[in-house]
């Protein structure tokens, strides 16, 4: 093990201000959109502003997403780049990922993963309805995504099954909450009352009585979650009417029941949970609060994790320490990696996370690595704690891969290359200071420069791929 590299900046107080965000990666690429990915004619999807196409990565060979969105078609621009700023900040396995996106003189190319299964909408128009126990199974996937965004100040303001794709069409595929095209950033206000938002966004079937009022915050989701919980279960949404001026009429006096003979089979519990989503705010769930009820208890079952998985998480703790540019490497190829590359760790994560907000304290880490009774769980923690490279105080999604990837994955030829042309962003063959200086906040440019100066063997005072694919290279146990 050669730890060489990181010994001078682990003890220097330049280099530690440095701080990695994920947002600070998922960038504005300036290279031509048709240069980095092949993109297919073939539809996955349409909407007012665009299409979504099926593209290739040239680099790496994954599969993902693009929407192509005409330039033309967008009446907002402000509100179009507030959109970009949500999926930036985003970070959670239950939530669409952008990976980077690029504009021309028609339009602009915004780049996710991709997701093959289909809506949870058109799902359910196939079963007609779901079992209590994979209905919850969804739902807790939804209420932790929700959990998500509500924990970071962000209000989807348009759920619907519509909105919920799957990852894969295997029966059991996870979900991912898509289109934060009406998303909102909210404001908590003066002893923790948040600012309320006024504008009129949503779906008749699954609007909330008080965005209909003009007069909300982020609870309005929680109304919307359970609308789809009870359409789950049954198969059509409580509120239901031949126009939607008769649907947001039923939805303004909160006019529903459970009359119909599908619900006769239905439990208790599952009643008591959708009448405590579609209520008044102030009677109303949060998502937290909604994890915690008695139906999700009773039918959502924790994953064992399996001896490969712990085995595999048990070599974290045999790292060696990493120095700033090394963090931002692995943060680069965590973001770039496909998701069956981390699917393993997905499932560690999300066991670790006990109270499904999304990311990890440091105490769910510490109670997590006593349940999986693993030999070296000091070890494990001490370097889980050096990952939390924004200095949240909990480690974020990206931050866990970033942290706990197989060199098998992250030496890979493709995924070096991918990360270090995410930092050569003038395609010159090499990273100079004011490249990696996009890549950090905190700190100055002669934190910068002394990060490069560990990695520059040659003196030139930049990194190129040799010096690039060699720092990683020491990365191995």
């Amino acid at each position: 093990m050669d730890t060489t590299s990181s010994s001078n900046s682990d003890h220097s107080p330049t280099t530690s201000s440095l701080i990695i965000k994920k947002a600070n990666m998922i960038m504005f690429n300036s290279k031509k959109f048709q240069d980095l990915y092949h993109l297919s004619k073939k539809e996955l999807g349409s909407g007012a502003f665009g299409v979504v196409l099926r593209c290739v990565h040239r680099q790496t060979k994954q599969e993902r997403a693009c929407k192509v969105i005409a330039k033309n078609k967008i009446k907002n621009i402000t509100h179009f780049k507030d959109e970009i700023a949500i999926l930036q900040k985003l970070d959670h396995p239950h939530i669409l990922k952008l990976y980077e996106y690029f504009e021309d003189a028609k339009n602009f190319y915004l780049v996710t993963e991709m997701c093959r299964g289909g809506e949870v909408f058109d799902k359910i128009i196939e079963k007609e309805h779901f079992s209590e126990v994979e209905a919850a199974k969804l739902f807790r996937q939804m209420l932790r995504g929700i959990n998500y965004c509500h924990s970071h100040n962000i209000a989807h303001r348009d759920l619907k099954p519509e909105n919920f794709l799957y990852e894969t069409s295997e029966e059991d595929s996870d979900i991912k909450i898509i289109d934060f095209g009406l998303s909102k950033i909210f404001t908590p206000g003066k002893g923790g009352k948040i600012t309320k938002m006024k504008t009129k966004a949503g779906t008749p079937y699954y609007i909330s009585p008080e965005v209909i009022a003009g007069n909300y915050d982020q609870s309005c989701d929680m109304w919307s979650v359970g609308c789809i919980l009870y359409t789950l279960l049954v198969g059509y949404p409580p509120f239901c009417g031949d126009d939607d001026q008769e649907i947001l009429g039923l939805v303004v006096k909160a006019k529903y029941d459970f009359d119909g003979p599908e619900w006769k089979t239905i439990s208790a519990e599952a009643k008591d949970l959708i009448k405590k989503l579609i209520v008044r705010p102030e009677r109303r769930l949060s998502a937290t609060e909604a994890l915690e009820h008695k139906w999700m208890k009773k039918n959502c079952k924790d994953t064992k994790l399996s001896s490969k998985n712990l085995e595999r998480f048990s070599r974290v703790g045999r790292l060696p320490k990493l120095n700033k540019m090394q963090q931002a490497a692995l943060t680069a190829i965590a973001i770039q990696s496909s998701p069956d590359d981390v699917r393993n760790l997905k499932e560690i994560f999300m066991s670790l996370d006990t109270n499904g907000d999304g990311s990890l304290s440091f105490r769910e880490i510490e109670d997590g690595l006593r349940r999986l009774a693993l030999p070296n769980k000091e070890q494990i923690l001490a370097h889980l704690r050096d990952a939390d490279t924004d200095l949240s105080g909990s480690i974020d999604y990206t931050e866990f891969l970033a942290a706990t990837m197989d060199p098998e994955q992250y030496l890979r030829p493709e995924y070096l290359q991918a990360a270090f042309d995410m930092f050569d962003t003038d395609g010159s063959g090499s990273i100079d200071v004011k490249e990696a200086t996009k890549f950090f906040t905190g700190g100055d440019r002669e934190a910068v420069q002394e990060v490069i100066r560990e990695i520059d063997i040659n003196g030139d005072g930049e990194i190129d791929f040799a010096e690039f694919s060699l720092m990683m290279s020491k990365l191995t146990v």
